[in-house]
């Protein structure tokens, strides 16, 4: 079986110009299946740029809702707290062998001064 399956994990970019949308279409142009792990979801408001993390429970049941596909390649972007990255060192302790790229978000580049993480002191 050739299976030609990769993962994004990372945010929802709402401009549609990074995260996930950017991970899918080019996963697509080059010819593979992509599935995602969604982090956060962001949004631009009178307050600037805000970031909702994915809840602790649902970030988890994704993550193991998808430890089963073949993956051949997995993606990582906006880990936006120190929750997310011990559970994506997780599934990644799970998936011997699986080629990762870490592409992290620092600043939100519609706003280069805002920083994205949310954790100031990770440990992981």
């Amino acid at each position: 079986m050739n299976n030609k399956y990769l993962l994004a994990i990372s945010g929802n970019d709402i401009f549609s110009g990074g995260g996930l949308s950017a991970d899918l279409a080019t996963f697509s142009a080059n010819h593979f299946h992509g599935f995602v792990a969604v982090t956060c979801l962001t949004a631009v408001s009178e307050n600037g740029f805000e970031i909702f993390e994915t809840g602790p429970k649902v970030f988890s049941l994704q993550l193991k809702s998808l430890g089963e596909v073949p993956f051949v390649g997995i993606k990582i972007g906006l880990l936006p707290s120190a929750d997310s990255i011990k559970e994506v060192r997780d599934f990644l302790n799970n998936q011997v062998s699986i080629p990762c790229v870490l592409d992290p978000v620092l600043v939100c580049k519609e706003k280069h001064d805002h920083a994205v993480s949310l954790c100031d002191h990770c440990d992981t």
